[in-house]
């Protein structure tokens, strides 16, 4: 039982890193197209 909330915990931690990536890298893309137009 614990060591499947683990696995959750885990996975929800990834899937909010993934989210933050993305994020930033969209972020990053938009700033980066406006600085060159």
């Amino acid at each position: 039982m614990k060591k499947k909330g683990f696995l959750l915990a885990e996975e929800t931690l990834k899937m909010i890193l993934a989210v933050i990536a993305i994020g930033f890298l969209a972020f990053f893309l938009t700033s980066l197209y406006f600085n060159s137009v």
